[in-house]
């Protein structure tokens, strides 16, 4: 019967640390996953300490709910990380003065501190990782592909190759 009584605080505990993760660094994939399970399980332990009639089948189809809900559209994970790791990329470029009021990147700015630098760096990584590095042709003029370093040879890039090329089309 304590069970569920013994969760709450640990519940706390795993709200405060998703919470302090996301303000920090924004939403991904895996944050908005732990966080959506936080949720189910804080409504799974309000549904057990409340009610009269505990249902054990709630668990499943509660966590079959949620798991519908996240799938996809726009509260699934990937359009929730794509969209909060993109503000998040606008608002470093922004507070570096990189970004004009259309959106597009100035290149002949000074660099910004390393530590920002890299910031921006994880950020252009985890987007061309998950999500691609199209999102990234409207912020320029610039072709953002990368060219095959050995001509005439089949060339598949990898994230890293892609983010090294968005970076340097963007002065960084």
């Amino acid at each position: 019967r304590g069970y569920y009584l013994a969760l709450v605080p640990l519940i706390l505990l795993l709200m405060v640390s998703i919470y302090v993760r996301i303000d920090e660094y924004g939403v991904t994939i895996n944050r908005y996953l732990v966080a959506t399970l936080a949720v189910w399980l804080t409504g799974i332990v309000v549904y057990f300490i409340g009610s009269r009639k505990r249902d054990i089948r709630m668990i499943p189809l509660s966590l079959l709910g949620m798991s519908l809900l996240i799938s996809g559209g726009p509260l699934g994970a990937f359009s929730v990380s794509e969209r909060s790791q993109v503000k998040r990329f606008e608002h470093l470029m922004k507070s570096n003065g990189r970004l004009d009021e259309q959106g597009m990147v100035i290149t002949g700015v000074e660099l910004p501190d390393a530590a920002e630098l890299q910031e921006i760096s994880s950020v252009v990584m985890y987007l061309t990782e998950h999500h691609g590095y199209q999102m990234f042709e409207k912020y320029t003029d610039e072709s953002l592909f990368p060219h095959s370093p050995n001509d005439g040879e089949s060339y598949e890039p990898g994230a890293y190759d892609i983010s090294k090329n968005v970076m340097a089309a963007f002065g960084l």
